[in-house]
């Protein structure tokens, strides 16, 4: 997870197009949701909906932060891999996105690591 974290933008969001940034938020947090999915051993299907990734969740103590609010990321694996959404990203979308992309990190790294129920 922390190679995640590295690799994706959540320390610096200046460097990349807001697009890409965004993009880079909503692929943490699938791989942070898969990762605490397989330290469940729960199986997944090779898809990238957040929604989805959700809803296979088992009830988790402390439960994913936010996740009313994750799938709206979802628009932004599509809007990075096909170049077109319905809106273009804003800076304020970016911050949202990296914010939603921390509390899960942070989140995921304690199941992960077995300090969570």
């Amino acid at each position: 997870i922390t190679l995640i974290y590295e690799k994706t933008g959540l320390k610096t969001i200046d460097t990349f197009r807001i697009e890409n940034a965004c993009f880079f938020y909503q692929q943490s947090v699938e791989k942070c949701l898969k990762a605490v999915l397989v330290s469940k051993e729960i199986s997944f299907p090779s898809i990238h909906d957040l929604h989805t990734l959700l809803a296979l969740l088992p009830e988790i103590e402390p439960p994913c932060p936010n996740s009313h609010d994750i799938p709206t990321l979802n628009i932004y694996a599509a809007q990075r891999r096909y170049e077109e959404g319905p809106v273009e990203a804003t800076e304020e979308d970016a911050k949202i996105a990296k914010d939603l992309a921390q509390a899960v990190l942070d989140w995921a790294q304690k199941i992960v690591n077995g300090k969570a129920i």
